[in-house]
């Protein structure tokens, strides 16, 4: 499961990866680091986006990629915050209910259907997620990119 490794994180309450990767979170998205990678190390979450969108057939295309990136970001912070009240003592699910309860919740997010409103304002939405420019512009740049066949299907 690709999203484990980052909430096995937060049992461990002497490290800091997860503190780290949320003032990631504050960098101009234009900028973010994992654009700065070099493509090896970013193709497994590129990959990872595409197979979730692929499953994801109830979900606009031109959603899928936001939701998706919204839930790898939802499982960060909520790890995060769980690292964060454990290291200050307070009380926790156990690291199975956690995550069984924290995935139900996501599924139920990547599937939800889109709204009416959401539908009638597809015409006019950006490709990139609120807030700013994608952390993953391979994604929503032009289709000349290397990494084309894992994004382009809508275009």
């Amino acid at each position: 499961m690709y999203v484990l490794p980052v909430l096995e994180e937060a049992e461990d309450v002497d490290n800091y990866y997860l503190s780290f990767l949320m003032q990631l979170q504050y960098y101009g998205m234009s900028e973010h680091p994992f654009s700065q990678l070099p493509e090896e190390f970013q193709l497994p979450t590129l990959e990872f986006i595409q197979r979730v969108s692929e499953f994801l057939v109830d979900v606009p295309e031109s959603l899928r990629l936001t939701r998706t990136m919204q839930a790898l970001s939802i499982c960060s912070h909520v790890a995060a915050d769980r690292q964060l009240a454990r290291r200050h003592g307070a009380a926790v699910f156990p690291f199975g209910l956690h995550v069984a309860e924290l995935l139900d919740g996501v599924v139920g997010f990547l599937t939800a259907p889109a709204s009416k409103a959401t539908l009638e304002s597809l015409p006019v939405a950006p490709r990139s997620p609120p807030g700013g420019a994608s952390p993953f512009p391979e994604i929503t740049q032009s289709c000349g990119s290397t990494l084309s066949h894992l994004t382009c299907s809508e275009r």
